[in-house]
């Protein structure tokens, strides 16, 4: 009876110490392409964007409606000249979890500093970016930021050329 006892609690020891999955990350391949992708915006390298998206990813910015990556490139090779320089990665905190779905998903807040080639100021804009995950490939992202600093820059510019 006692060693009966005794096998049961041991039993019931090993169960219960049973270590739980992990579930965050502060390192790991998904934070080093998402950090390889905002180098890639930053200095307008097309192709290292295009690489880190999946064919099929739906890009959600500021908005309900999504659009694909070939929308992304072409608004950015548009912007591209109007953009004296801008940077993302500097103050980038980024984590990783695994939800209860098993998905796999990149969390990230930075400063998007930006400065156009026909002004002399340096526009800070806070961000907020999700980026979900599956072989390696971004399949869906959210970014959200303050989008009227830059309608104050486009109505700065309209006023001083009437």
């Amino acid at each position: 009876m006692k060693k009966g006892f005794l096998f049961l609690c041991l039993l019931t020891a090993l169960f219960c110490c049973k270590q739980s999955e992990e579930r965050y990350y502060s390192e790991s391949p998904e934070i080093e392409y998402t950090k390889a992708l905002l180098s890639y915006y930053s200095t307008f390298n097309f192709g290292g964007i295009k690489s880190i998206y999946s064919d099929s990813v739906k890009i959600y910015e500021n908005s309900l409606e999504s659009y694909n990556v070939e929308k992304l490139l072409a608004t950015l090779k548009s912007d591209e000249s109007k953009i004296e320089y801008q940077k993302l990665e500097d103050s980038l905190h980024v984590e990783m979890i695994v939800n209860d779905k098993n998905e796999t998903w990149v969390y990230g807040w930075y400063l998007w500093k930006i400065k156009y080639d026909n002004n002399t100021k340096e526009y800070k804009v806070p961000v907020q970016s999700s980026w979900q995950f599956l072989n390696n490939k971004i399949i869906k992202e959210y970014t959200y930021y303050d989008a009227s600093i830059f309608y104050s820059r486009y109505d700065s510019i309209r006023i001083s050329n009437n």
